[in-house]
């Protein structure tokens, strides 16, 4: 029970690494955050809000690491996340 209220928090602030305005601080936290939602997972494997969540934080991570190296077209900014 605990793990799927845990696990519907996490599920619910997936828009805070979004809106961060510190790429950098994003790209250091994400790891933890990441091997955290997975751990949930193991516990409950079948929360739908976690599975989204994780799958939609890994490919987020493994775009901003390794996609996007160069400035943003649109805001020139490292690291951006606005897809341009």
């Amino acid at each position: 029970m605990a793990v799927n209220k845990l696990g519907d928090a996490l599920a619910g602030g997936a828009t805070t690494f979004a809106s961060d305005d510190d790429p950098e601080l994003v790209k250091a936290a994400a790891p933890f955050s990441l091997k955290l939602m997975e751990s949930l997972m193991t516990e409950s494997p079948n929360h739908k809000g976690l599975l989204f969540a994780t799958a939609s934080g890994f490919t987020q991570y493994a775009f901003r690491t390794k996609w996007s190296s160069g400035p943003c077209t649109r805001s020139g900014r490292k690291g951006c996340s606005c897809l341009a």
